[in-house]
């Protein structure tokens, strides 16, 4: 708050409400007590009628320069697609100049720097997401949409210029979605809803999908962080040989971690088998599709069941 210029309230009551108001840290989580504020202040202030019809239609004629309307969002009503936007806006994703076979997320056609289709434009988002005081929403489409919708609210600019990113960042959700790579979730055998299982992919990709401000999202739930996961692994910006290989090496690990809990929970057996027989039980592996120890695993427990019959 050091940068503020603090009003000195002296025995005005207008002065000391503008005062009161220069505390607040995040306007945003205020606007009820902001309203309040207006309403006293202009009880309290000479204004008259004529004088509240004046200020009333100056601060709509102010709006309409800056606010865009609502439906120039209506395609964030979409859950998936407003949980990308709102991730790719605080993930602070500004564009950069890149180097020769780099690739835009919306485009991965794109090899060249002096050409970059219009269609595929990285959106010109500023990085002061954080600095809104926008609570972190819940993740349905109402409150993604009411987010995304403050952050541009917040966004000090012509509003032909919210409306031209606005149409960029729905053009790359577009484009996006027709790339193949991106219309399979590498996560998708995460499903089966297990706390455990999703606890270790959040920690496994935090360390492994580099230029993601991990610290910036937050997810308490199995649900929220499913959801998270896919929009920032869409969010990501990374040549498509690293994607393939973050799946490959994503999945090897998966299979390697299940692979170590199951063998945790079995008991080393031994014995001595004659080699014939042996050799049987080989081919019966290998004509069911399964491992030895399965095989001997299953007729134990066909030979038990018979016997408790």
């Amino acid at each position: 708050m050091s940068d503020l210029v603090f009003i000195n309230p002296s025995n005005s009551s207008p002065a000391r409400e503008r005062n009161r108001y220069l505390f607040i840290q995040q306007p945003y989580n205020n606007r009820l007590e902001l309203i309040m504020l207006v309403k006293r202040y202009a009880r309290r202030s000479r204004f008259r009628d004529e004088g509240m019809q004046a200020f009333n239609q100056a601060v709509k004629e102010t709006s309409a320069s800056y606010l865009i309307e609502e439906s120039a969002l209506s395609w964030l009503k979409d859950k998936k697609a407003a949980c990308w936007a709102w991730c790719y806006i605080k993930n602070q994703n500004k564009p950069f100049p890149l180097p020769p076979n780099s690739h835009w997320q919306g485009n991965a056609s794109v090899n060249h720097l002096d050409f970059v289709s219009s269609e595929y434009m990285p959106v010109d988002i500023p990085p002061f997401y954080s600095d809104t005081g926008i609570p972190d929403p819940e993740l349905s489409p109402k409150g993604l949409l009411e987010a995304v919708s403050a952050f541009f609210d917040q966004w000090l600019v012509e509003r032909h210029i919210k409306h031209g990113e606005a149409d960029k960042l729905r053009r790359m959700w577009g484009a996006l979605n027709q790339r193949a790579a991106m219309k399979k979730s590498p996560f998708d055998f995460l499903d089966g809803g297990n706390s455990d299982a999703i606890e270790w992919c959040w920690s496994y990709v935090t360390n492994k999908m580099f230029g993601i401000n991990w610290y910036r999202f937050s997810a308490t739930s199995d649900s929220d962080r499913r959801a998270l996961l896919d929009s920032l692994y869409q969010v990501w910006e990374c040549p498509p040989d690293t994607r393939k290989l973050f799946m490959h090496e994503l999945r090897r690990a998966w299979s390697q971690r299940k692979f170590r809990a199951e063998q945790k929970q079995r008991k080393l057996f031994q014995a001595y088998i004659a080699p014939r027989t042996k050799e049987k039980l080989s081919q019966l592996a290998k004509e069911r599709g399964m491992k030895m120890n399965e095989i001997l695993e299953r007729l134990i427990e066909d030979a038990y069941s018979l016997m408790k019959k």
